[in-house]
């Protein structure tokens, strides 16, 4: 049996025309410091954008609060979102991770339901903090790694992605953006208690949301509000190139996405498995004048002799549907592997603690296992399969082959 992967592109380009966009934050001081949301709508309107937002923002709140407070519930419940955006109190994903799974990812997981159940198309996002300029004075006596800024905020990164990738949540990571300007420049980013955001630690979050909802280059923009504008300048350089080195860390997909998985089955018999986003109930595929409907994990059994196309065409509510076209290739016996001798593919996608990689020329094969956060995680020469992943966490990862030629998304799942 000979597998091919295969993925629908995700849009990292967006159109330059004006667009409106309704925001729905909800969080605490980390948020409404310096009317955060309101610099996020005039970074917008200095682009030619719009951003009409709402905000429910308590101090020293935690998801867990808003999950039953019924000001934020409510809010939820008016509907028509484009982004509905949720920070956790600023210490709580840097706990040990007994506490992060009973505190943080349920109510993560409660409050998405919640979002999904009353805005059809709304994205759910997380707003991912930074850690203490000095670390965390309260709890590091019982929690060594949080002593320092940096082992806070690799906690928070990972907690964060983690909750994204358990979620289909798009993120925000503001935490990655603030250590690159933290480490490298000498903007000042938080206020006299360490912790809270200063003007410019704001303008990071402002910027950050700003290309998270609309994906534009906030470099295009001359809006400084009330910080210096050489500041300016570079926190909206350090937003646009974590955007453009690691998108995958902030979108998982588009909404109409459809991941699919074509299966040779040999003979000239192929298996095509769909893999839908929240925002996809099932699709349509049309091939050979005839046309089956999948849900999540369906799989279509077809026999070919000859060349054919179809498409792929998603079922949803919400807009920019996004239609594949492909071809299943006749090779009247000779074999995918024969037809592209240097292709590389997988399998098991997801994976557990190993992956099957082949290659058809049988040469070795030098490759990179990359994280959500951009980081090589793995690497090595890969003289015959498998490659083990045993010591990988969950998640979303990218195989990069041969320093680039061929890059192949999967996923860890146990």
């Amino acid at each position: 049996m000979r597998y091919l992967f295969l993925f629908a592109a995700t849009l990292l380009c967006f159109q330059s025309s004006a667009e409106t966009k309704r925001a729905l934050f909800i969080g605490n001081s980390y948020t409404y410091y310096n009317t955060m949301a309101q610099t996020v709508a005039d970074i917008a309107e200095s682009m030619g954008d719009e951003l009409i937002w709402e905000e429910s923002t308590f101090g020293g709140y935690t998801l867990e609060s808003h999950s039953t407070n019924n000001s934020t519930l409510s809010k939820i419940e008016e509907g028509g979102w484009d982004f509905v955006i949720m920070q956790e109190q600023s210490q709580l994903p840097s706990f040990p991770d007994f506490q992060v799974e009973g505190s943080f990812y349920p109510f993560v997981e409660s409050l998405v339901d919640h979002i999904h159940q009353y805005n059809t198309c709304a994205v759910p996002m997380l707003f991912m903090t930074w850690g203490r300029e000095e670390g965390d004075a309260q709890n590091c006596p019982n929690w060594p790694p949080v002593c320092t800024y940096e082992g806070m905020q690799e906690l928070l990164t990972e907690r964060y992605l983690n909750a994204c990738d358990q979620n289909a949540a798009f993120c925000a990571p503001v935490g990655v953006i603030w250590e690159d300007l933290f480490t490298n420049t000498d903007i000042s980013l938080y206020a006299g208690d360490g912790s809270h955001p200063s003007a410019e630690g704001s303008f990071v979050v402002a910027s950050t949301m700003y290309v998270a909802m609309f994906g534009n280059n906030p470099m295009d923009s001359d809006y400084a509000g009330s910080i210096d504008a050489s500041d300016a300048a570079s926190i909206d350089e350090a937003v646009w190139n974590a955007w453009q080195n690691n998108p995958n860390v902030w979108r998982q997909y588009e909404q109409t996405e459809v991941g699919y998985t074509i299966i040779d089955n040999g003979n000239n018999e192929f298996t095509i498995h769909v893999d839908l986003t929240p925002f996809v109930n099932s699709v349509v595929i049309e091939i050979a004048g005839e046309q089956s409907t999948l849900a999540d994990g369906g799989e279509l059994i077809i026999s070919i002799t000859q060349d054919t196309p179809f498409t792929i065409t998603p079922n949803t509510e919400c807009p920019e549907v996004i239609v594949i076209e492909d071809i299943l290739v006749y090779d009247g016996g000779v074999g995918v592997e024969e037809q592209s001798e240097s292709l590389v593919r997988i399998y098991p996608n997801p994976a557990q603690d190993f992956i099957q990689v082949v290659r058809a020329d049988q040469k070795s094969i030098q490759y990179e296992i990359v994280d959500l956060t951009g980081k090589v995680v793995k690497s090595g020469v890969l003289q015959e399969s498998p490659l083990e992943l045993s010591m990988l966490a969950e998640g979303s990862y990218v195989l990069v082959i041969d320093e680039g030629t061929q890059t192949i998304p999967f996923m860890i799942q146990r």
